[in-house]
C-alpha cells in the first residue's frame, strides 16, 4: 500500500498552544486501516477522494462527511478507503476540549463534522487548493483562521484542567499518578477525577497510559533499529520499568504485541496501521 505523509506545524500562537501538527496524507490505493489510541483530538479535511468508519452500533460502515473530528477515545476505529484519499489530519492537544463549543465531540460516539460542532463550515474556497507541498501554507493560513474565531476562553475549573493536561504531555520520564496530581493542584483525587472525566471523557490514568505508549511508539520509530535491545532501552527512557511492562500496555492499548504492531504501522504514522 502506497501513503505518503507531510508534517507541517502551527503557524499563529493560539493554534501552536492547541495542535501538535499538522499532517496532509495521501493514500492512493483502496485500504483498510486501524487507528490507535493517540491522546490526541483527531480532526480532519478531505480534499479528494473520502473514507468509511465502522460504526459499532449499526455494525456497518458509514461515509465521513467532508471534514470533522474523532471523538477523543482508547478505543480502535476501523477506517475503509476505496478511492484516492488526500487528506489534512490535524492532531489536536485535549485540552482543546475546554475551548468554545468543540466539547460537543464528547457527546458523540462517532466522527462529527465541523458543522455539527460550530454551526458552520469552513470555507469552500479551501477545497479548491489543491494540497501539496508548495501551497499547503495557505491551507494552514484558512484552517487556523476558521478555528481562531471559533475556540473561545476556558472558565477557571477547563484553565485548573488544562494545567493538568499539560502537566501529564510535559511528562518526560514519571508516570504521574492521579494522587501525586491531586496532590501538586491542590485538589481531592476525587474531584480531579470527576472534572477529568467531564471535560476529556477518560480517566487521567488511562490518558496518562495513552500518552507515555505513543511517546514510546515515536521514539521507537524514529530510529532504524528496531531490536528488542533497542525497544528495551526505548521503552525504559519512557517511564517503562521493564520490556514486559510496555508490552503490557501494547496489548492493552492497541491488542497486538509490539511485534505485530511495529510491523504493521504505516510509515510515517505512528497511531494508524494496515489491516492484512
Amino acid at each position: 500500500m502506497e501513503a505518503m505523509s507531510l508534517k507541517i506545524y502551527p503557524e499563529s500562537s493560539f493554534m501552536k498552544s492547541i495542535v501538535d501538527y499538522y499532517q496532509l496524507i495521501k493514500i492512493k490505493e483502496p485500504v483498510m486501516l486501524r487507528t490507535l489510541p493517540n491522546g490526541r483530538l483527531d480532526s480532519w479535511i478531505n480534499f479528494t477522494g473520502s473514507f468509511y468508519f465502522f460504526d459499532e452500533k449499526s455494525e456497518r460502515f458509514k461515509r465521513a462527511p467532508q471534514n470533522g473530528f474523532f471523538p477523543l477515545s482508547s478505543k480502535s476505529t476501523i477506517i475503509k478507503i476505496e478511492e484516492e484519499l488526500v487528506c489534512l489530519n490535524i492532531k489536536f492537544f485535549p485540552h482543546v476540549l475546554l475551548y468554545g463549543d468543540i466539547n460537543k465531540v464528547l457527546t458523540s460516539k462517532q466522527p462529527v463534522s465541523f458543522n455539527k460542532v460550530f454551526d458552520t463550515d469552513i470555507k469552500e474556497s479551501v477545497y479548491e487548493i489543491f494540497p501539496q507541498k508548495e501551497n499547503i501554507g495557505l491551507i494552514i493560513a484558512e484552517t487556523e483562521e476558521f478555528f481562531n474565531g471559533r475556540l473561545t476562553g476556558s472558565n477557571k475549573e477547563r484553565i485548573f484542567l488544562q494545567y493538568i493536561l499539560q502537566r501529564i504531555e510535559n511528562d518526560e520520564i514519571d508516570f504521574v499518578s492521579v494522587k501525586w496530581l491531586a496532590k501538586e493542584f491542590n485538589v481531592t483525587e476525587k474531584t480531579l477525577q470527576r472534572t477529568f472525566i467531564k471535560q476529556v471523557g477518560l480517566t487521567p490514568k488511562l490518558f496518562s497510559k495513552i500518552v507515555r505508549f505513543q511517546k514510546a511508539v515515536r521514539d521507537i520509530r524514529s530510529i532504524t533499529d528496531v531490536s528488542s535491545a533497542t525497544r528495551l532501552n526505548m521503552s525504559l527512557a519512557n517511564g517503562y520499568y521493564d520490556q514486559s511492562h510496555f508490552r503490557k500496555d501494547s496489548r492493552k492499548i492497541t491488542g497486538l504485541t509490539p511485534k505485530l504492531l511495529f510491523k504493521n504501522l504505516l510509515p510515517g504514522f505512528p497511531d494508524l496501521m494496515a489491516l492484512e
